[in-house]
């Protein structure tokens, strides 16, 4: 009997044009076991691929579901392609219609899997189609309440949030009544309405459909994800009893890794003093786990929170350090660490050990970054400050060195090479035990991974600047420290210095030493000759270090008051200047300085004190005229807006060629702005050419004449003197032009200056780029630098650094480099393939190697092209 009734089927099932009992067999028994159930599987495969392989943010609150991104969906295409073959072909072939009613059952499952196969493949727009469709199309069966759930899933994947609530309100008015939904479909329902509040950001709301879909849902995976998401939400509430209850439920249910170890990072998170104890061992066990390696930052800075909490600043401050330090490849974290670190110790005004934390956070960040362009500031300005900081304690340092008599300075610098060697041999050692433990499979006392954070120039000084610290030894160092290479660089305060500006270093009469080149270059940091080999003997060199000691102090005092508003520093700067370098030339600015911050201050008497001296010195300059009248910039700025307006006038009558008009205006114009050395060249221009119109052109060519004499330096005078050179020559009028030529520099042959450089090719390096900050950016190439360091050059560490060099450039610097030729060789293998140069103009930038002992005589003089032609001469 069975056999008849299969062979009725294979006969006449075959056809789908009429409703018969046999064909419905053989469709519904065909559609499901040969084609639907395998594109459905298909689209499980799948599922199951993408929650292996889609990461999780855990900084953020975790949505319900996470589908991934569009390049994840790509990856899924072959699978999810053949789910939507195999339910074409059924819904093709095995499809029955009749009286508005679809008679194969397995239809509507085949397009609702042809939905969800485009739904994670992230073609949202077919996906949308085909749920509305299944939701319309089949609105008398169950599977409609089902399409219209992927309905509000596709509509949040779309971030079509009022069509969601639309469909959200259609779903919710049959959970009650007598049309109620599935069963099964109302425990997935609860979890999809709280990923739309999540994705809102609307957590609130969310708290309810998840507490139900936890007690619906049947997916053990999916409810711990939901508990996880209730403790992110409780943390957010600031309910910590709530969310700690949620975390520890999560652990006990034994989820992936990663969601076991921000459980109890959320733990640590919200403790308060209370518990602190009970956290602290936590995080210490999970230091411990080698399973936690990668996430030491991470542990490192939730003790840091935790220790914020206690209100301990400096216990924070050292956990955030230790978070830095234990860096893996996480840049976000280390970005949120150091400058956490970086804000706190600014807070205190600790200044120079917060730039280091803030020079770390920018090279770690994006510009999509909360706040980038604030941070950026703030670094830019402390790398500023550091620097100017390192050149008046490098060079103060040097000069009190060289004044010491040969006794003392010997006995000082035998010290330090003593702490050099013994140095040495701690780091052999250590270097030692460390491969002995590596051979073991161990690591170095199962605390932090060894890697790189900033060091900084407040923690250490230069043995030179204060010769007491030689005494208090390595044992100081590096217990607060911790092992690290020792510089060379003895010149320096410090390492961080050097990494910052490399502007550290000092500056000398270079003639005087020429001849000692090849000798010095001999000398290692185990001989005297090395120490004593840069130290400002003669009086030129005096004067040189006391010219950046004093442009330094000027500078400090400008960055403290203006970008830090830190007066009490600014104030000491200043004075410093004054008292130190009377007479300077920048003592007029300073003093306005000094007398507007006690203003500021209410020190009167320091505020008249240093205003008398204004009075006293230089009673016509425009800051006494300002102090008399707290209006004058703002006349001044009013009389230069009219004196540019009449000039505009002026020069439109000169333009139609009404020149009596141009002489009469001119004339009033010097007459009024006799002071304005902007606009006074330019109408006294005008003047002459007039005058030689209307008179003769002889009186053209001597008003020509006064003007490029008493105004040399306007952006006029050599337009002015091209002209009266041309009309001498062609009227033959016989003017000696060759004072002015002299005076310009015009035609007397050039006498070659000394170079201040000193050529030393076996010393320690850097690589300099300097870049046209306008048409690079700095930040995204400092990124692909080191990049290139970590992939190319994987054994060594770089320092890699920017400072701002004037308006228009800016300089990274990259090292250290024991000679020229390794500095050469590193420029050159950045330029094998164009991942760090690629499309920027090449003459928008230079790479260049520069000795660690010429960086801050070329950060002074600002002139690349003077550095390029001492070079290129130097190795001739």
């Amino acid at each position: 009997m069975m056999g008849c009734v299969l062979g009725l089927l294979l006969l006449s099932g075959c056809s789908t044009k009429k409703n018969t009992l046999t064909r419905r067999m053989y469709h519904n028994l065909t559609s499901h076991y040969n084609i639907y159930w395998n594109g459905e599987k298909s689209l499980q495969d799948g599922d199951k691929q993408l929650r292996s392989t889609v990461k999780d943010d855990y900084t953020k609150v975790l949505r319900v579901y996470n589908y991934g991104s569009q390049q994840d969906g790509m990856t899924m295409n072959s699978t999810m392609d053949r789910a939507l073959e195999k339910t074409s072909i059924c819904v093709q072939k095995h499809s029955m219609k009749f009286g508005s009613r679809e008679r194969v059952k397995w239809i509507d499952d085949a397009y609702l899997v042809m939905g969800k196969a485009h739904f994670y493949k992230h073609d949202y727009i077919p996906a949308k189609r085909t749920f509305d469709f299944v939701a319309t199309e089949y609105n008398y069966n169950d599977i409609a309440y089902v399409a219209n759930m992927w309905l509000i899933k596709t509509y949040i994947q779309t971030e079509e949030y009022p069509k969601a609530v639309a469909t959200i309100e259609q779903l919710l008015a049959k959970t009650s009544g007598v049309n109620k939904l599935p069963k099964e479909l109302m425990r997935n329902v609860d979890f999809t309405i709280a990923d739309y509040y999540i994705a809102t950001k609307d957590y609130n709301p969310a708290v309810k459909y998840l507490k139900n879909g936890i007690l619906l849902n049947r997916d053990r995976d999916l409810r711990t994800r939901a508990m996880f998401i209730l403790g992110q939400i409780y943390m957010l509430q600031g309910d910590a009893n709530r969310a700690t209850a949620q975390f520890k439920k999560v652990i006990k249910r034994n989820p992936e890794y990663e969601m076991v170890f921000e459980s109890k990072m959320n733990m640590a998170k919200v403790g308060t003093s209370s518990n602190a104890k009970e956290l602290y061992k936590m995080m210490n066990k999970m230091l411990r786990d080698p399973n936690n390696e990668e996430y030491c930052d991470r542990i490192y800075y939730a003790m840091a929170e935790l220790a914020l909490r206690e209100g301990d600043e400096a216990k924070a401050i050292n956990y955030l350090r230790k978070s830095v330090a234990a860096y893996k490849d996480n840049q976000i974290q280390r970005a949120y660490s150091s400058l956490k670190a970086a804000t706190m110790l600014f807070d205190r005004n600790e200044y120079e050990l917060a730039q280091a934390y803030y020079d770390t956070a920018v090279t770690s960040m994006d510009r999509q970054f909360e706040g980038y362009d604030s941070i950026m500031n703030i670094s830019q300005t402390l790398n500023e400050l550091v620097m100017y900081a390192s050149v008046v304690r490098d060079q103060d340092s040097l000069l009190r060195v060289a004044a010491m008599d040969s006794v003392s300075r010997n006995i000082l610098i035998d010290k330090i090479i003593a702490r050099v060697i013994e140095q040495e041999q701690m780091e052999k050692e250590q270097r030692e035990y460390e491969e002995q433990l590596a051979l073991m499979g161990s690591t170095v006392g199962g605390d932090v991974p060894k890697t790189s954070e900033p060091t900084n120039s407040t923690g250490a000084s230069w043995y030179f600047y204060n010769p007491s610290s030689v005494s208090r030894g390595i044992t100081e160092f590096t217990k607060k420290w911790g092992m690290r290479k020792l510089e060379d660089n003895w010149r320096i305060s410090d390492k961080r210095s050097l990494n910052n500006t490399g502007d550290e270093g000092l500056t000398e009469a270079k003639n005087a030493k020429a001849k000692q080149d090849s000798i010095n270059a001999t000398y290692t940091n185990h001989d005297r000759g090395y120490y004593l080999q840069d130290l400002p003997f003669t009086m030129e060199e005096k004067e040189i270090c006391d010219s950046l000691i004093a442009d330094g102090l000027y500078h400090l005092g400008f960055l403290y008051m203006d970008r830090l508003s830190d007066l009490p520093r600014s104030i000491e700067s200043y004075e410093r200047l004054d008292s130190r370098y009377p007479g300077n030339k920048k003592e007029l600015p300073t003093w306005y300085a000094l007398y507007k911050m006690h203003k500021d201050l209410n020190h009167e008497e320091q505020s008249l004190f240093y205003k008398g001296k204004i009075f006293d010195k230089y009673p016509n300059s425009s800051y006494a005229e300002f102090i008399n009248d707290p209006t004058y910039f703002e006349k001044l700025q009013a009389q230069e807006k009219e004196a540019s307006e009449f000039y505009s006038k002026t020069y439109d009558a000169f333009e139609q060629g009404q020149f009596y008009r141009v002489k009469m205006n001119t004339e009033r114009a010097m007459r009024l702005y006799e002071s304005d050395t902007a606009f006074m060249p330019r109408f006294a221009f005008l003047h002459a050419v007039a005058q030689g119109r209307l008179v003769a052109i002889d009186t053209m060519a001597f008003a020509l004449y006064d003007l490029v004499r008493t105004y040399p330096q306007s952006s006029i005078t050599p337009y002015a003197l091209e002209v009266l050179q041309n009309i001498n020559e062609e009227y033959h009028l016989g003017l000696v032009l060759t004072d002015i030529n002299n005076k310009e520099g015009g035609d007397q042959p050039e006498v070659k200056k000394a170079s201040p450089y000193v050529y030393q090719p076996n010393s320690e390096h850097f690589v300099m780029i300097v870049c046209d900050s306008k048409s690079v950016r700095v930040d995204p190439l400092m990124v692909r630098i080191s990049d290139f360091n970590k992939k190319e050059h994987r054994t060594r560490t770089f320092n890699l650094k920017n400072v701002v060099l004037d308006d228009d450039h800016s300089i990274i610097t990259i090292g250290n480099f024991d000679s020229e030729s390794k500095a050469a060789d590193y420029i050159s293998s950045m330029f094998i393939g164009d991942y760090v140069f690629g499309g920027i103009d090449k003459s928008k930038y230079t790479a260049i190697p520069i000795s660690s002992k010429n960086y801050p005589i070329f950060y002074q003089a600002k002139d690349l092209e003077e550095y390029k032609t001492f070079i290129n001469e130097s190795k001739q």
